[in-house]
């Protein structure tokens, strides 16, 4: 399977997200975004988006379960980062957020290109 225009969109949301974040670490403020929380709440609903946006969404195979066990699994990272988002635990808690994020997007578009498939069924 080839890679759609909607993997291309979801890219570039994705970009969305690491922008602000790796301008965050390196200078350690961003101008749009005040602090982690903001940073995470943004981080969540664009994360929101890329899944829905890349779409391809299936339960039938077990990569699809993967898919979305690391989504549900970002989705409860990222509500529990918006909320402690301001406590010493905030950038620890943003890093693996993102992190899961890339995860989550990797491996579905990983899934798009085909890479990810079962080897095809050979009867002896």
């Amino acid at each position: 399977m080839r890679l759609s225009l909607r993997d291309a969109v979801a890219a570039l949301m994705m970009g969305v997200i690491l922008t602000p974040y790796a301008t965050l670490l390196v200078r350690g403020r961003e101008p749009y975004v005040g602090n982690v929380a903001t940073m995470a709440a943004l981080s969540l609903v664009v994360a929101g988006g890329v899944f829905v946006v890349a779409g391809g969404i299936t339960v039938r195979t077990l990569i699809g379960r993967v898919e979305v066990g690391f989504a549900v699994a970002a989705l409860a990272l990222g509500v529990v980062t918006v909320l402690l988002g301001d406590t010493p635990l905030g950038q620890l808690l943003l890093g693996a957020f993102i992190t899961l994020v890339l995860l989550t997007w990797g491996t579905q578009l990983l899934d798009h290109a085909g890479y990810l498939q079962p080897p095809p069924h050979r009867p002896s």
